[in-house]
């Protein structure tokens, strides 16, 4: 049997399975290596821990472990070897450093993979490391050849549901849907026991008919003594038989073109489906033309492009819209009396002609395959109803050509719970199924307040429409003190979107269980603690110190008695 190009994720490391805790992910990616190696597989590492050091892939640690792996053909890397590069660079205050690290990692694995093509790549759900390698993979932004497998190792919901703690807040939650999604839309689902795997399924992650449990290899490995493996044997020799076994099963799987391949939905180049694009426009004389330009670039064919006048009051606006219906003549031009913001973009949506709804600002300026790389992403998940993705801000239109940006926005596309707290689903700037809207009831009318777009994704949310992300920057967005976003009160902003919750009445079982669970942590945190504890606390302190100060007098010292 062939054998195939391996790349495992590590996020810490020991120096080899009989030093290493059977839970690590280490312990497990060493063992595995080496024992797919012996196999005749090319296995690569990506360790992905922090070192003390500064640059660890130049420590002599490093270096040690790297030559130890050398010794049994495996190829040992770190994730400082690949900086962040261009647009990663940028700062984005969105999710923090949980994302930063996904980023790094997903830009280490895309440049390994550019020179191996690797054939699978694993990851652990934990942590959620792997989200963005994952979200790349499934919207067709990166990995397109190659993979992903995804082995539990012990998901923040289980050690937190083991040691009888809730979430305690925003960072939690976050935690928790990077690691679902990056398990849930894994090519190959693994797990060590199916006593794991029962429990993420009782919390609601979804979990493929085949996946495989996969007991640990390492020695010392306690998991494997589970009852639930009886009917695998515990000698780490048979356990490695059945690793290879199941590997070999994904690269067999992974490399055809059957049905049971995860690259059985690839699309036909041919399938151009007609795309609506509506740009509302209110006195936006010095923004709309670089913005219909952009639209005009796009290396997308097949167009419906319509902006719509809001009955812009300005004279000049009004100048500058007729001169423009002059130079697009390709373009639909609409107007109609002042009616906002929501009720323009609907009218954008009832006049759609296309399969698809792109809304664009009229103060953006659109990357050229914007459009065709969101109809891609929407093709390959036909379960979506929307698609958002990165933008890169900028405030005058020369800084484009300079490069000079003031900030990124990455959004996640969840998790629900949360997302009345931080926008994660993104701008408004984004591609819709036009029937999706339509039946969705379209955007708020509110014409005093902002946040329209955020306030409409969690209506979709509510609704149980599924939202995605393409993780590609596919349009500039500009950033202006004077927008109605900086211009309004905050409050009522934030309202809007909170209202939505009140008529949530669809949500998949895990949103549910994560915004309980969020919910109740806030609350226990909140919780005074009762005064009997801190002196029950404080007199076990109290007379440690007395046992550890009468030893170092033998035994001398006396409790002082109350009179």
């Amino acid at each position: 049997m062939s054998t195939g190009k391996l790349c495992i994720v590590a996020n810490s490391y020991f120096l080899g399975p009989e030093d290493s805790d059977a839970s690590s992910n280490s312990a497990y990616s060493d063992t595995l290596a080496r024992t797919l190696a012996a196999d005749g597989w090319t296995v690569h590492i990506l360790w992905s821990a922090d070192g003390e050091d500064s640059d660890f892939s130049k420590s002599r640690a490093f270096k040690s472990l790297r030559d130890d792996l050398a010794n049994y053909g495996i190829q040992l890397f770190h994730v400082d070897q690949f900086p962040l590069r261009g647009e990663d660079l940028l700062e984005c205050t969105l999710v923090g450093e949980m994302n930063d690290r996904s980023m790094r990692i997903r830009q280490a694995l895309g440049q390994l993979n550019e020179t191996h093509h690797y054939d699978l790549i694993e990851l652990a759900e934990i942590g959620g490391d792997g989200f963005r390698t994952v979200e790349a993979r499934v919207m067709g932004s990166a990995f397109a050849e190659t993979a992903i497998v995804v082995k539990l190792h012990g998901s923040s919901q289980w050690h937190r549901h083991h040691n009888h703690q809730w979430p305690q807040g925003v960072n939690d939650a976050v935690a928790d849907y990077f690691e679902r999604y990056t398990f849930e839309n894994a090519d190959f689902q693994l797990a060590p026991s199916l006593e794991m795997l029962d429990f993420v399924t009782s919390v609601g992650w979804n979990v493929k008919p085949d996946a495989k449990i996969v007991a640990n290899l390492a020695t010392n490995s306690d998991l494997a003594t589970n009852s639930d493996l009886a009917t695998n044997s515990n000698s780490t020799t048979d356990r490695g038989e059945l690793a290879k076994q199941v590997y070999n099963e994904c690269f067999s799987r992974a490399s055809s073109e059957s049905p049971a391949s995860p690259y059985a939905h690839r699309l036909a180049a041919s399938e151009k489906p007609l795309v609506s694009i509506a740009v509302p426009y209110y006195n936006m004389a010095d923004f709309a033309p670089d913005t219909l330009a952009s639209l005009a670039a796009q290396d997308y064919p097949n167009l419906d492009v319509m902006v719509i006048n809001d009955g812009s009051p300005d004279p000049r606006s009004i100048a500058v819209f007729e001169e423009l219906t002059q130079t697009y003549p390709q373009f639909r031009f609409l107007s109609h009396e002042n009616r906002g913001l929501g009720a323009t973009r609907n009218r954008g949506i009832a006049e759609a002609k296309g399969e698809y709804v792109v809304l664009v600002d009229s103060d953006n300026i659109a990357r050229p395959e914007m459009v065709s790389r969101m109809v891609q992403a929407m093709q390959r998940n036909p379960d979506l109803s929307a698609a958002t993705c990165f933008f890169t801000a900028f405030e005058e239109t020369s800084d484009i050509a300079e490069g000079r940006f003031g900030y990124a926005y990455r959004p996640c596309g969840g998790p629900f719970a949360v997302s009345g707290i931080r926008n994660f689903y993104g701008d408004a700037n984004a591609i819709y199924r036009t029937e999706a809207m339509r039946r969705s009831g379209g955007f708020e009318l509110d014409r005093d307040t902002s946040y329209e777009d955020w306030e409409y994704f969690v209506k979709l949310a509510c609704q149980g429409h599924k939202l995605g992300v393409v993780p590609e920057y596919l349009f500039y967005y500009r950033h202006r003190a004077d927008s109605l976003m900086r211009s309004t009160d905050m409050y009522l902003n934030q309202y809007r979107v909170l209202r939505q919750y009140f008529q949530a009445t669809n949500l998949p079982h895990a949103e549910r269980i994560s915004l309980w669970s969020v919910l109740m942590g806030l609350t226990e945190g909140r919780q005074p603690k009762p005064r009997r504890k801190k002196k029950r606390a404080a007199k076990r302190v109290m007379a440690e110190l007395h046992r550890v100060a009468r030893k170092l007098s033998g035994g001398k010292v006396q409790r002082k008695r109350a009179a």
